[in-house]
């Protein structure tokens, strides 16, 4: 298959999630499909390390999106004429690059698909805003456009496929599921390298958490649990940092210090992508205590796998989009709720049967090589393009 894929992915923005798109394109082109994909912005170093098509566009508020659509829709309509692909990935923001093909009848001849990984969800969960109002409202002409004159939808959970279904009345068979995955031959504790300036953890037990630093990943929690932990041996790595204009990563530091935990509770920032199984490898044990929010069941957090892949035991919140994927493995401790006080629980279970939690580990391992790997995921979408085409 000819493969045209046009999410909005933009490097600046989406640098800590461009993963996805490269291990898909990746793993496609290694089974014989032809990929091109799109993305916008400047190229920064390091991210998405293979070719694509650029889209230029001016990063300032409102002139963003409508640079991206304008000069992202003539890259389209020159990638189609050109590559003449077979199917076509859009995006709820690319969505609309598909009505030339409509309007000037050369649609049939392409499967044209919407990729949905991002669901709108309110920002405010005790109001909704005006700014809400109009992306649900978006939201829902592009549902509905895609269900009327396209082909079919993908979604990351089979929760939000489900609330798809139920809402707009989508045909269940033309809506299918390709979640986040994992490199279990980069995520490998066998390959990992020592880190010089981090070796002083290997005397300690470490809670780690990694990925974007903001208010709903529950960071902040988790950095005032540490006053609660039974011993002072124990410590946290936050591996990552904020995006955009978001200061969450400076609150953190300021917090870190009011509870004088300087030397117990660790930032080191965004690393390069190659080093991170070697940080993980470092943790005793992966913190994911989110709040239990509408957002995280509609999401297959990447993070998780990548822990799970590094043979690593879990604490995360009683919540779907967990328990989907770890059921009742005894590589998981299930949060009540994301208080500073239950997470300190989740941590001190974890201290307490230490001599237990390599075992526990290498059961997290294997659930993904069961349903998590990139390849499994590439199997699915291939399938899901294949039906349609034959539809």
């Amino acid at each position: 298959m000819k493969i045209l894929w046009f999410p909005r992915l933009q490097f600046d923005i989406d640098r800590l999630h461009i993963t996805t798109w490269k291990e898909m394109c990746d793993c496609l082109e290694n089974k014989g499909h032809q990929v091109r994909i799109a993305i916008a912005g400047k190229k920064i170093k390091g991210v998405f390390e293979r070719d694509y098509i650029p889209v230029f566009t001016i990063r300032l508020k409102y002139l963003r999106i409508l640079t991206f659509w304008t000069f992202g829709l003539v890259r389209f309509m020159s990638q189609v004429l050109s590559f003449k692909p077979d199917i076509i990935i859009l995006n709820i923001f690319t969505i609309w690059f598909s009505l030339p093909l409509l309007i000037l009848g050369v649609k049939k001849n392409i499967t044209i698909i919407v990729d949905h990984r991002n669901p709108y969800t309110q920002s405010n969960q005790n109001s909704v805003t005006f700014q809400d109002r109009i992306f649900l409202l978006y939201t829902r002409i592009s549902i509905n456009y895609c269900k009327k004159f396209l082909d079919g939808m993908t979604v990351i959970t089979d929760y939000y496929k489900d609330l798809i279904v139920r809402q707009y009345g989508y045909d269940p068979h033309l809506i299918d599921v390709w979640s986040s995955g994992v490199n279990i031959h980069f995520f490998s504790h066998d390959i990992s390298k020592p880190i010089s300036e981090f070796e002083f953890l290997r005397d300690r037990f470490v809670v780690m958490q990694h990925g974007q630093i903001s208010k709903n990943r529950g960071v902040f929690e988790s950095v005032k649990a540490m006053k609660y932990v039974d011993d002072e041996s124990i410590c946290m790595i936050l591996l990552g940092d904020s995006i955009g204009n978001d200061n969450s990563r400076i609150q953190l530091q300021s917090l870190i210090r009011e509870l004088g935990l300087e030397d117990r509770v660790f930032l080191p920032g965004t690393i390069p992508y190659e080093q991170v199984p070697s940080f993980i490898d470092y943790a005793d044990c992966g913190l994911l205590a989110y709040p239990n929010i509408e957002y995280w069941n509609l999401n297959n957090p990447i993070k998780l796998l990548e822990y799970m892949a590094m043979e690593k035991v879990l604490i995360c919140t009683d919540m779907w989009t967990f328990k989907d994927v770890l059921k009742d493995s005894p590589s998981v401790y299930y949060l009540e709720k994301n208080s500073p006080e239950k997470i300190a629980k989740g941590i001190n279970y974890y201290y307490a049967n230490r001599i237990h939690i390599k075992k526990w580990g290498r059961e997290a391992r294997n659930i993904v090589i069961r349903r998590f790997t990139w390849q499994a995921q590439t199997k699915r979408l291939v399938n899901f393009c294949n039906y349609l085409k034959q539809y």
